[in-house]
C-alpha cells in the first residue's frame, strides 16, 4: 500500500519513516535529506539517479558507503538503473 501523508514537522519524519517498509526516493529531484533519514530510520531506500548532481546525491552517498543493494540488517538501498527497475525494486521491497 502507498500512504500519502500531509506535510508534517521535520521531527516527525523519522518516526513516519520507521513505520515504512520502503522509502521511494523522488526523481528527478532527489536529495541527501531523504537518504540520510532513511539510513537513520533503518528503512530500505529505492533510488533512481538522474543526470544532474541534485538527482544523484543519494546514490553517491550509498556507493561511497558500499551500500549497492538491500541489506536487511542495516536497511540500505537499491540503486535502480531505469524507471522500470525503480518500480521493480520498490515492489520487491514493499
Amino acid at each position: 500500500r502507498i500512504h500519502f501523508i500531509p506535510r508534517v514537522k521535520s521531527d516527525e519524519v523519522l518516526e513516519l519513516m520507521q513505520q515504512s517498509d520502503v522509502i521511494l526516493h523522488p526523481f528527478p529531484f532527489g536529495g541527501s535529506k531523504t537518504a540520510s533519514d532513511a539510513i537513520n530510520a533503518g528503512v530500505p531506500l529505492v533510488i533512481f539517479p538522474q543526470r544532474y548532481l541534485r538527482g544523484r546525491m543519494a546514490a553517491v552517498f550509498f556507493r561511497y558507503m558500499d551500500l549497492h543493494e538491500v541489506d536487511p540488517d542495516v536497511g540500505s538501498c537499491c540503486i535502480a538503473d531505469s524507471v522500470s527497475d525503480y518500480v521493480s525494486k520498490a515492489l520487491r521491497l514493499a
